[in-house]
């Protein structure tokens, strides 16, 4: 999170939009907002790592559905 390289930057503002929050202009990155993220992303990973393209395709049919 502290890191200064352009590479660590991108990583931490995808977490903090991964996490869903919206930040203020003052504080546009917060250790909460980044640890959301990171639990989200990890969930993602998990995920893509269990199902296939198929299975996730017809998830996301399914829930298209629901809503």
């Amino acid at each position: 999170m502290q890191a200064s390289d352009k590479q660590s930057r991108e990583f931490v503002l995808f977490l903090i939009r991964l996490s869903g929050r919206q930040m203020k202009r003052s504080k546009p990155i917060t250790a909460p907002a980044v640890m959301a993220g990171l639990f989200q992303w990890l969930k993602f990973n998990e995920l893509v790592n269990h199902y296939s393209p198929d299975d996730l395709k017809y998830f996301a049919e399914a829930a298209r559905k629901l809503v």
